[in-house]
This record gives structure tokens, sequence and C-alpha cells, in this order.
């Protein structure tokens, strides 16, 4: 095989690695569901390739005008925490956040933490969520969420009177990849017969061989 063919096949096998592990970037935003505008959505949902859930006792609706997903709007149904998961055996990546403070919640920041299994790998704090000069939501990059299994957002205020959340989500950026594979542990190295061992193991059987010629000798 010529060494163009050869560098032919390792980037065709290097594309495709590439696309078995992780999927097309996606932006996420709540449009093509037939959801009714305020309809209720229970305590989770599915989106694409995400669940989106709440805490037991917590509520979700979905808003078509625009679209997106408000958490915690019942008062009877209050919502500390939103829990945005990848699928199961995958890795999920988030890139950004959309979200917007409407109805202004008492505390207006949120803490967005990344988990892979039960191990904090990021976190950041989002808000205000409302731009007063626009008038509208706002758009936040997230750094460091990469190969995680879920993302979970509470309130950023340490008092329980001010850990509701009650913002629209706007938008998620994100992508899902498989699971890295850890590389093989490298094989141990044949053993070596050469040098200095070989020098004594020889030594010992011409000791061995004189040793027995001189008994023969001497008997």
């Amino acid at each position: 095989m010529s060494n163009l063919s050869v560098a032919g096949f390792l980037l065709l096998v290097i594309g495709v690695s590439s696309f078995s592990v992780a999927s097309a970037q996606t932006l996420e935003d709540f449009s093509g569901y037939d959801w009714g505008n305020h309809e209720d959505l229970g305590e989770s949902v599915d989106v694409g390739l995400l669940t989106l859930s709440v805490d037991a006792g917590g509520s979700l609706k979905a808003v078509t005008k625009p679209h997106g997903i408000q958490m915690g709007y019942r008062k009877d149904a209050v919502t500390k925490k939103l829990t945005i998961a990848g699928p199961a055996e995958k890795r999920l990546n988030i890139h950004s956040l959309d979200a917007t403070d409407l109805a202004m919640m008492v505390n207006p920041q949120v803490t967005v933490t990344g988990y892979r299994d039960d191990t904090i790998i990021a976190e950041q704090t989002m808000g205000p969520l409302w731009d007063e000069a626009t008038r509208s939501g706002i758009a936040v990059m997230l750094s460091g969420f990469t190969n995680l299994t879920h993302v979970e957002i509470v309130s950023a205020g340490v008092d329980e009177d001010d850990s509701d959340i009650y913002f629209f989500l706007d938008m998620i950026e994100y992508e899902v990849t498989d699971v890295p594979v850890p590389p093989a542990p490298p094989k141990p190295a044949p053993p070596k017969f050469g040098g200095w061992p070989l020098t004594m193991l020889v030594t010992l059987c011409l000791l061995a061989v004189a040793r027995r010629w001189r008994a023969c000798s001497l008997a």
C-alpha cells in the first residue's frame, strides 16, 4: 500500500471514530413539540435527547409564545431544582443556556452545576436572568461543562425563603457523546535473557559440568 493510500485510510478511520464518539451540536429551542401554551408537563419531560425534571412536588409547563419551559410556575408546586440529563450510557456537553426571569425571582441568580455521576465537574453562576436595557432574557456561555451525566440548576440564595426557581428556559446548546474508553494498559515487557543474567547462567552451568567431570576423574 502506498504512503498516500495509508494516509487516506488513517484519515478515514479517524473520521469514522470521531463520528461514533460525538453527535452533532444541537440547539434545543423547545419548538416543534405539540404542547399547548401553558400546558402542565408534570415533573419530567423529554426534549430531543435530553430529559428535564424538577424535584418531587415541583412543576414544569410549556410556553409557545415564545417557546420555552418554565419551572415552579405553580405556588402549590414550588420548585427548588431543575435537572438536565442526557441519555443513559452517554455523556453530555452543555455549551450555553438562554433563560428569562420574567417573574423576577426573589434571588435573581442561579447556580449551574455539572456532574459526572456523583462528582462535580464544573460550576457557574448565572443571573440576573433579565436585561432591563433590552427587555429580554440573557444567553450564558458555560465553561468546562463537558463529559457529564447531568446538570443541576438551583437558586444561588442561601436562605430557604429565596431558594425557589421559576424562570423560563429558552434554549440549550448541547451535544451528546459516547462514554470515553480508557486506553488499554501497556503490555508488560518480555523478560530479557541476555546480558549479565545469561552470563551468570552459563557460568553456573560450566561450574556444574566441571565439578561433575572432576568427580568422575577421581572415581
